[in-house]
């Protein structure tokens, strides 16, 4: 596995104290990540991240991304949007050049004072990043950004995480090697 970049007990950032409460996935060439910024997190949602199984899903359509993730013990199913035009060009990455390690690293930061509080690396299955490699080409084929209001269509269409992995467009994939 890669070695982090990131330590337990230091800033994300050092450069910023405090984060809205979000979660964020970055697929970029520094590697697949899934940054988890919740305000002052209980020993539960530590261990959680730390131990507990991670579960991940795709969505993805013509005009959106989305990550769906359940942390056991931590968090139910929930999900964040992605759009490859956001992230900064230098560090853009096409799935043809993807020649990353197959691992996600998940890091638990505190909200409240940027301190990163748990980082865990997950094994990666290849249907999993096959799902990314898909939504990011469709992304780039067909050039558009997630919209805003296709965004807000989508949550009135699919209003919990649930709906959305019951969707044909959805796939439900462990990440974890059983």
């Amino acid at each position: 596995m890669s070695e982090s970049k990131v330590a337990i007990g230091k800033r994300l950032d050092k450069n910023v104290g405090k984060w809205p409460e979000m979660v964020q996935f970055h697929y970029s060439t520094e590697g697949y990540h899934l940054l988890i910024f919740w305000p002052t997190p209980s020993k539960n949602e530590i261990q959680g991240v730390k131990k507990g199984k991670i579960e991940l899903a795709v969505f993805s359509d013509e005009e959106a991304f989305l990550l769906l993730y359940k942390i056991q013990n931590a968090c139910d199913w929930s999900y964040t949007p992605f759009d490859w035009y956001r992230v900064p060009e230098s560090m853009r990455l096409t799935p043809k050049d993807d020649n990353l390690k197959p691992v996600l690293e998940a890091v638990l930061v505190d909200a409240n004072n940027g301190m990163v509080r748990m980082v865990r690396q997950v094994p990666l299955t290849a249907d999993f990043i096959k799902a990314v490699h898909d939504g990011v080409d469709l992304q780039i084929t067909t050039g558009t950004t997630w919209l805003d209001n296709h965004l807000q269509r989508l949550y009135k269409e699919y209003f919990s995480a649930e709906l959305f992995l019951k969707s044909p467009k959805s796939v439900r994939l462990y990440p974890e090697r059983e």
